[in-house]
């Protein structure tokens, strides 16, 4: 701090039963247009909230001994999965003694199985298999490892992708899986599972069902499915095309103020190659599982701070070793006093709060006595953050490039160590650094910010 957590929800529940044919089914090649069109008029007249269906794709199966018929008609996706994922969806309808009914199947397979699958197989499937009614209520999903179940899923809908980042979770250590996408009506929808460790326990939660594919079965009463979903070598549901990614796409701006809005563009410029650049790009950058969210925050919310790493609202995940896997950091600005500062000033309180949020996905804590991010910043990063100012700002002073990597760090102990060298020669160097920080601060040197 320079002074003046998918954790997800635990997730729940997703499960599909596969059904390979019998002896008792046979698969109908040509579908049996008086049930299908049954099917349709039902779906039709009966409320729902999925889309527009595929009818003339519609198969169906007959089970004979049992006198019911299961329709699959495909629905697929409009959108792509935000991390490379492929996905079959599809409604299935169950009519038995004149009963409809159906449920929505979503099956989405890891970005490593589908670059080696081309289409669907339940023998060797990994990634998540869920299942919700008509009203695209969540009902039941799993996770599966090389064909068997491994961890209970979910697949949860928000209002927008903000509302999703927005949640208050514990930073709990947790392995989990994350896909996601969002629909033209801006809905985010998020795919995925969690088993975290709770530390005041050491125990895990949302543990998996074990075993391997489950037996075929009805799919349960009421709004409830038909217990069957797509076949094997079913294929993934068309892509649209992909924009080519940008330089950093992980690396986001809540900002308003036009002084912060600049400085912010001006730090995370694709064109800089400076060290500290290059290692956000690296850790926050591409598909990085870990969002860097740049925002404001009125000076009455953080009195005494120009910049902060929000460790409340910002949440890491990590595998139980500690290994952090993926999160969002958030960086508190205060709108009210850091606009008024110089532009270096600004810019380098936004490379300072950028380190604090790279230092914590690294393990480096914010509070140990001797090894903490202030201790790490001081002792290894000034000339980092140094020889960034000089490339963002070409004609800025020797003495304001190095003056400044000192913000933020100047009750470290190699500060204090500048202050001990002071006092045994009798110099005011520590003195003078602190004073043209001060400054800069206040407005009164550098580039003014014109935000007064």
């Amino acid at each position: 701090m320079i002074k003046s957590f998918i954790n997800f929800s635990l997730l729940i529940p997703l499960v599909i039963y596969f059904t390979s044919c019998s002896k008792e089914e046979s698969s109908v090649d040509t579908p049996n247009s008086q049930m299908i069109t049954k099917a349709q008029s039902w779906y039709e007249t009966t409320p729902h909230k999925t889309g527009a269906l595929n009818w003339d794709k519609a198969t169906i199966v007959i089970n004979a001994q049992s006198n019911t018929y299961r329709i699959t008609v495909p629905y697929p996706f409009t959108s792509n999965f935000e991390k490379g994922s492929r996905g079959i969806r599809r409604v299935i309808f169950s009519i038995s003694k004149g009963i409809i009914k159906g449920e929505v199947i979503e099956i989405v397979g890891t970005e490593a199985y589908i670059k080696t699958h081309k289409t669907y197989n339940p023998a060797d499937f990994t990634g998540l298999i869920g299942r919700s009614d008509l009203n695209q209520q969540f009902k039941k999903g799993d996770y599966y490892n090389n064909g068997s179940i491994k961890y209970n899923a979910v697949i949860a809908k928000f209002p927008s992708q903000k509302a999703f980042e927005s949640r208050i979770r514990p930073e709990l250590q947790c392995d989990y899986y994350t896909e996601t996408r969002i629909d033209p009506d801006g809905v985010f929808t998020v795919y995925g599972y969690s088993v975290c460790t709770d530390e005041g326990s050491g125990g895990t939660n949302n543990p998996g069902t074990g075993g391997g594919n489950p037996d075929p079965g009805d799919g349960g009463g009421g709004n409830g499915g038909s217990g069957d979903g797509p076949v094997v070598d079913d294929h993934w549901d068309p892509e649209k095309p992909r924009d080519k990614p940008t330089h950093i796409e992980a690396i986001k701006s809540e900002l308003n103020n036009p002084c912060l809005t600049e400085a912010y563009k001006s730090v995370l410029s694709k064109d800089l190659k400076n060290r500290i650049a290059t290692t956000m790009d690296k850790m926050f950058g591409g598909k990085s599982n870990f969002d860097l969210i740049f925002r404001e925050k009125p000076d009455n919310e953080m009195p005494g701070a120009m910049g902060r790493y929000n460790v409340y609202d910002s949440h890491l995940a990590g595998k139980p070793d500690g290994t952090l896997i993926g999160g969002v950091v958030y960086i508190d600005l205060n709108v009210d006093a850091l606009p008024k500062a110089s532009k270096e000033f600004i810019v380098t309180t936004m490379l300072h709060e950028s380190l604090h949020g790279f230092l914590k996905i690294q393990g480096v804590k914010f509070d140990e006595p001797y090894i903490n991010q202030h201790e790490k910043m001081a002792s290894v990063y000034t000339s980092s953050i140094s020889d960034a100012l000089m490339e963002i700002f070409p004609t800025i002073s020797k003495k304001d490039q190095s003056d400044l990597s000192w913000t933020g760090l100047l009750q470290t102990l190699e500060w204090t160590s500048k202050q001990l060298k002071d006092a045994s020669n009798k110099t005011d160097a520590t003195a003078q650094i602190y004073k043209n920080i001060y400054n800069h601060q206040l407005g009164t040197v550098g580039t003014s910010s014109q935000c007064k």
